[in-house]
């Protein structure tokens, strides 16, 4: 998959069942003032992803700022690296919700169908000399699996150990490469200045 030419369409946060992402049912106008202040600081080739609530309890529609949205943990990315990540795990998200087998074989099939590929897009992306792309799945990978470890404990992929093994072990290399780079090749850095030491260490708290 080449994510640079791929129609990725974006996707929205509150369909994400994930702690990080609680923008549930704010009143009409303070919502409409987020999505001001949102919109001043994204650009066309980027968004931000919240990894918390960035509109704080009890604010007032005046009291909504770009300052008050960069205070909540979060990260400046190209747009096609998070609307990938957040497309994909929303795909996930949803086939698992609409399962209607037994929860071994949802594991296998998460296994199969997203867990395994998003890897190999990775390294894919890595092998083709771009690895800023292979955060995307990597992302996305990160995004789904905080959320429970049900794709790690109900599975049978396990039963292939060698391959199952290696998995961990592809998937540790790839954010080792990508990690390796500076900032700017992977987008992380806001011309806002909104993280003053770069993205690169919020990525490491955020996957420990």
């Amino acid at each position: 998959l080449d994510l640079r030419s791929s129609s990725v369409r974006a996707a929205s946060f509150r369909s994400l069942s994930s702690p990080f992402f609680t923008m549930f049912g704010r009143p009409p106008a303070i919502e409409k003032r987020y999505q001001e202040a949102l919109s001043s600081l994204e650009r066309s080739d980027a968004r931000i992803m919240f990894f918390e609530e960035p509109v704080e309890e009890g604010a007032k529609p005046e009291d909504i700022t770009t300052t008050m949205l960069l205070k909540a943990e979060h990260l400046v990315l190209p747009k096609v690296i998070i609307d990938y990540a957040l497309l994909n795990c929303n795909r996930a998200t949803k086939m698992e919700r609409n399962w209607e087998g037994g929860a071994t074989s949802c594991g296998n099939e998460l296994w199969l169908r997203f867990l395994r590929p998003w890897v190999e897009e990775a390294q894919g992306a890595i092998e083709r000399g771009d690895p800023a792309l292979a955060l995307g799945p990597l992302l996305a990978i990160l995004l789904f699996c905080q959320r429970d470890d049900s794709w790690l404990t109900d599975q049978e992929e396990y039963s292939e150990w060698d391959s199952f093994e290696q998995w961990f072990t592809n998937l540790s290399e790839a954010w080792q490469t990508v990690l390796d780079l500076d900032d700017g090749v992977l987008g992380l850095v806001h011309e806002r200045g909104s993280k003053e030491e770069g993205y690169y260490r919020w990525i490491i708290i955020v996957g420990s």
